[in-house]
């Protein structure tokens, strides 16, 4: 064999630049991985700008890749609002995760501009009893991973739309004992929310529903100790709140002297925090006796302006 057919042979053997992927201990692979096609410009913006940088620093980014990246800022934030929010939430605490599904029909219902949240219920009535068909629908988590998984398609979609999830949902969650809840004394759901939620997305809320459940889940009377335990906390956290654009509070309470006797202090400090909550647009609340001395008027606060109403009575069945 002659010089030149060695060196032709060493050079058929040499591997190419793009030869196939080996790893050590890995079964035999047919074929190699697919290698990326360079790309001709980046679909992504430059590490250094952010939401901070204005509206201004958005249009750096270029806008000649996919089709998507050319429609207006604001078309794609809605698309972001539909495909990650619109929804009302149910939020509680499960441990150590912070659950969430979506709400049914009788809680949209309820929390309606007519519904039942501004109206006075039995002393029977809880927040969380509804029939078991309702029950089973609102307990049926369908899943949301899909339209999360929108975040990781790149970086300049995660900026975009990342503030959709806290901005386009409405948040519902209950203070006070109640049913679902294993431990009656540990913290409510609305405190342990910074455990779970960043400082700024937490600024990002827009819509807080809350039930406020003065009444033990035992049969003792007056107000709950949890209650009283968590009162003033409760309300300095949602005077850190800055983003509120809506904010709705019902208390609910057993009839009864005891619990007016133990509302009475508590009812004599609500104006003060109420001032102090920062709302955009519409800013309720509902107390639980027809009797307070606050109910029907307007609080003037730093920069919301809060309707305090007695509930409702139950409109009477045409017979």
């Amino acid at each position: 064999m002659d010089r030149t057919t060695k060196k032709a042979e060493r050079k058929a053997r040499k591997p190419g630049p793009r030869s196939d992927l080996v790893v050590l201990g890995a079964r035999p692979q047919h074929g190699g991985p697919a290698w990326l096609p360079r790309r001709d410009r980046p679909i992504t913006p430059p590490l250094g700008i952010s939401e901070s940088d204005g509206k201004e620093g958005w249009k750096t980014v270029s806008q000649t890749g996919a089709f998507f990246t050319k429609l207006p800022l604001e078309i794609r934030r809605r698309i972001y609002d539909f495909a990650l929010g619109e929804e009302m939430l149910r939020v509680e605490v499960d441990g150590a995760e912070l659950d969430m599904w979506r709400c049914n029909g009788w809680t949209k219902k309820f929390w309606a501009d007519d519904g039942g949240w501004k109206r006075q219920q039995g002393p029977g009535w809880k927040f969380l009893n509804y029939p078991p068909e309702e029950h089973k629908k609102g307990r049926k988590r369908r899943s949301r991973k899909a339209a999360i998984n929108l975040l990781c398609t790149c970086r300049q979609v995660y900026l975009e739309a990342i503030g959709s999830i806290y901005e386009s949902q409405t948040f519902v969650l209950a203070i006070g004992p109640h049913e679902e809840r294993v431990h009656q004394h540990d913290k409510p759901t609305l405190l342990y929310l910074p455990y779970f939620i960043l400082p700024q997305r937490l600024n990002q809320l827009r819509r807080l529903y809350i039930h406020w459940n003065l009444s033990p889940s035992t049969l003792h009377i007056g107000i709950a100790d949890e209650t009283l335990a968590w009162w003033k906390e409760c309300w300095h956290f949602l005077s850190t709140l800055q983003g509120l654009n809506e904010l709705l509070i019902r208390f609910q309470c057993r009839d009864g002297e005891h619990s007016r006797w133990d509302w009475a202090p508590l009812e004599a400090q609500l104006a003060d925090y109420i001032k102090k909550i920062r709302v955009k647009k519409r800013f309720v609340v509902v107390l639980p006796f027809p009797e307070s001395a606050i109910g029907n008027m307007y609080l003037d606060g730093e920069e919301s302006r809060c309707e305090v109403r007695v509930a409702e009575r139950e409109p009477e069945s045409a017979t």
